[in-house]
């Protein structure tokens, strides 16, 4: 979903051009913020499920985040 959000700002943020990234516009702000999300582990779609998965099936989480 994070790749998803990210991916369609890109478009938009190629689409306004140089503007779209001056202090005053919000635009720059959420294109900064996604992206840091976007590769936080928590986010990861890889990380999220493997945590999910062990922990429905009772298996240790290898998780720093825990």
């Amino acid at each position: 979903m994070t790749d998803l959000c990210r991916n369609a700002l890109n478009d938009i943020v190629r689409g306004i051009g140089g503007d779209g990234f001056r202090t005053a516009s919000p635009i720059q702000r959420f294109h900064r913020d996604l992206g840091v999300l976007a590769v936080h582990a928590f986010l990861d779609i890889d990380t999220a499920s493997e945590t999910t998965g062990r922990f429905t099936l009772d298996l240790p989480v290898v998780d720093p985040l825990i």
